[in-house]
């Protein structure tokens, strides 16, 4: 076996091999959990020094005592957060979870949760009523609000996230992560999209195939939008962003940015008569779902189109006043 390994240049040295171990541990979280995790651990660590606490191993009574202090800014959910890189850390120095089975914190956190309760404030779903309202505000004849729209209605139909849909700047495009032109596909009945990438693909496991339907004679259709927006950029790169706007001056194209998209949708929200500030990108996912929901389409189906590995799809699907009367109609007529 030696002389295999020597022969065949697999055997290395063990400086190289723990290198080797280094790097693919780096690579064991995406970019943005990683970000979430060093903003935590900074509040960690700035809390243990302002009290000269020892943070790595952590008493149950330095726990309890950051859990309230943080009971004081943030939402329980966030707090339960925040607490897990101290999970983290520890398991890295070597210890145990000092979270696993911890009555004094657990009884800690179950009276937070008591007092100031656990309530999650989401962003209001857009509907196809208010995507009505915002197409009679738009400006077709304006490269910037046809590729807008077009990135509208694929949102609300293949219930994307909005790190599928578009970059978060010009130049963070990521043709693994992000649609590209080429993922595309589209048939006499509407299209069928590409995906990679998603918050529940994370290692290429599997590729996803999200048919959009056309939807002739309605403002609405996703599929015409999407035509008449790439018909703007003929000459776009097939492995380059799938939503590009037209230049007049400096580069032909650039790509169009979440922070863009947002920005016009909030605009657009808002000369409609609606409040902007509770509105975001991820409203056209939470609209999507909810509007199939509303149609009847079976749960299991609507997990599926959005990707949703867990029953958490439900906490995006609004029941709306519709599907509640619904529900008492069919229980009334059931008794007569």
């Amino acid at each position: 076996n030696s002389v295999y390994f020597a022969s065949t240049g697999i055997l290395d040295s063990e400086a190289s091999l723990d290198a080797d171990i280094r790097f693919y541990r780096s690579r064991t979280y995406a970019e943005s959990t990683k970000a979430t995790y060093k903003s935590q651990r900074r509040a960690y660590l700035r809390f243990c020094l302002y009290h000269q606490y020892v943070p790595v191993p952590a008493t149950t009574k330095t726990l309890c005592r950051y859990a309230v202090f943080l009971a004081r800014t943030l939402k329980y959910s966030s707090i339960v957060n925040y607490l897990n890189i101290v999970r983290v850390l520890h398991q890295e120095a070597g210890f145990g979870n000092p979270l696993y089975n911890n009555w004094l914190l657990q009884t800690t956190l179950r009276g937070i949760r008591r007092i100031h309760g656990d309530c999650v404030t989401q962003k209001l779903p857009i509907t196809p009523d208010i995507l009505r309202a915002i197409y009679t505000r738009l400006d077709l004849t304006q490269p910037k609000h046809v590729v807008f729209w077009a990135t509208c209605l694929v949102g609300f139909f293949s219930f994307f996230r909005k790190s599928n849909l578009l970059p978060k700047t010009a130049n963070s495009f990521d043709p693994v992560k992000q649609l590209c032109r080429k993922d595309f596909r589209f048939f006499a009945w509407g299209a069928v999209i590409t995906v990679r990438w998603s918050k529940t693909i994370q290692f290429r496991e599997r590729t996803l195939q999200i048919p959009i339907p056309r939807v002739n004679g309605s403002p609405l259709c996703p599929v015409a939008a999407l035509e008449k927006a790439f018909s703007l950029t003929h000459a776009a790169d097939p492995d380059g962003p799938a939503f590009v706007l037209p230049q007049e001056t400096g580069p032909r194209i650039v790509p169009m940015t979440h922070q863009t998209f947002v920005t016009l949708l909030r605009h657009f929200l808002e000369l409609c008569g609606y409040n902007k500030t509770q509105y975001s990108g991820h409203s056209l996912r939470r609209g999507g779902a909810t509007w199939a929901s509303d149609c009847g389409i079976p749960a299991t189906l609507i997990q599926l189109q959005g990707d949703w590995k867990s029953n958490a799809y439900q906490r995006y699907t609004t029941v709306t006043r519709k599907g509640r009367l619904w529900t008492v109609r069919t229980m009334a007529n059931a008794l007569t």
